[in-house]
């Protein structure tokens, strides 16, 4: 039987609630601790979206379930690490959450506080900086190595280290990392960048969504101020039109047959349908810049590109070309004349199928999306569950 509180409130829900509120006010309680000012930055955050910190200084910050998650995680995991490494006897623990300061310039600082300070057995003192994550990296990300740097900088050691937990399966891998003058300068870069543009108040550019860190826009507390899907140029609620570039607005004909040719594959054979193996290597040759010079425009796409323009919609390219084929691709589209309004390109980690089903859906919330042309059956029964309307050809528009 459940019993109900002075509110008339359920016994389960006032503990949920006493949890949230609890959350909430240690949250609060650690944020007045480290009160935002103009002028200095976190380790933790420089590295991240400069357009997020932006608005976490203009615009404040709210304590969502998910940062209220990941904040007790964080207390606990780094709380756990210390005691553990203090009862190892292995290593000495020199302090914790201990206090740096690093100066960039007169107006500049970067301010934080380290993980946990280690004396090793040979009398060296080291960073250790804890990471907890659903998924153990195979590499240290950019931004952790960047925090980590300024902590090295900021009290002159030599070496540190990122540890990364999954908090999921318990798993442990840890990083080493020497200290770096030219982690120090894209520090610097990166601090004074943020710091004009708050004393200008003007946000930076959108990060995040033009490096092809979709996720962290998903999940950004201030995706409703920036609106990271809101095209350059393109107002929202514009009636746009969606094309593939290989297969679509470039015939790829004479490109796979020439692939194909040498690998030693028969004309005929479908890429789609090749192994993991040999779609690898297909694949490398096929998105080379080299091999953009057999592309050759497809006359009826142009011409109903033209007049889609002429009749008013925004023209956007969403291209399986990874982003490190931005500028080549450029030339390619100025080459032969390809008019459009916005060039979408795929994040380097991503598969082409799930990048764009997730585009489209994102496209939907701020567009009118007219029609999708892909040259990819799955692709289009992706756009088709989304309610998007698919052509595979110019024809195929009635």
């Amino acid at each position: 039987m459940l019993g109900l509180s002075d509110r008339g409130e359920a016994d389960e829900a006032r503990l949920v609630r006493a949890l949230q509120e609890g959350l909430t006010a240690l949250w609060r309680e650690e944020s007045a601790q480290h009160k935002k000012r103009l002028g200095s930055y976190y380790p933790s955050e420089v590295g991240g979206c400069l357009r997020k910190q932006y608005y976490s200084y203009t615009v404040g910050e709210k304590p969502s379930p998910e940062k209220l998650a990941v904040f007790a995680t964080g207390r606990g995991v780094h709380a756990s690490v210390a005691q553990a490494l203090r009862k190892s006897g292995i290593v000495t623990v020199d302090a914790e959450e201990y206090p740096i300061s690093l100066r960039i310039s007169d107006e500049v600082e970067l301010s934080g506080r380290v993980d946990v300070l280690l004396l090793q057995m040979d009398g060296r003192k080291v960073v250790l900086e804890v990471k907890s994550t659903s998924r153990i990296p195979e590499r240290p990300h950019d931004d952790h190595l960047l925090q980590l740097q300024t902590y090295l900088h900021a009290m002159g050691l030599e070496r540190g280290f990122l540890l990364y937990w999954d908090k999921r399966t318990g798993a442990l891998n840890v990083f080493s990392s020497d200290r770096d003058e030219a982690y120090l300068r894209r520090l610097g870069e990166r601090a004074i960048i943020l710091h004009e543009h708050l004393k200008k108040g003007r946000p930076p550019l959108k990060e995040a969504f033009l490096q092809g860190r979709y996720w962290e826009c998903d999940l950004c507390d201030y995706r409703g101020t920036c609106m990271p899907f809101v095209l350059e140029g393109i107002e929202p609620g514009s009636s746009i039109c969606v094309f593939d570039l290989d297969g679509v607005v470039f015939d790829d004909g004479l490109k796979v047959k020439s692939i194909l040719g040498k690998m030693g594959l028969p004309e005929g054979v479908r890429p789609e349908d090749l192994s993991a193996e040999l779609w690898e290597r297909f694949a490398a040759e096929y998105f080379s810049e080299q091999s953009f010079a057999m592309d050759r425009p497809s006359p009826p796409v142009l011409d109903m590109i033209k007049r889609k323009k002429r009749e008013g919609l925004r023209v956007v390219l969403l291209s399986e070309r990874s982003q490190a084929s931005r500028e080549a691709t450029l030339r390619e589209l100025t080459q032969h004349g390809v008019q459009f309004d916005a060039l979408l390109l795929r994040p380097e980690d991503l598969s082409t199928y799930f990048w764009k089903r997730d585009m489209l859906k994102r496209l939907k919330e701020n567009y009118v999306v007219e029609f999708f042309m892909d040259d990819s059956e799955r692709v289009r029964a992706a756009a088709a569950k989304l309610g998007v309307n698919v052509l595979s050809s110019p024809s195929s528009a009635g």
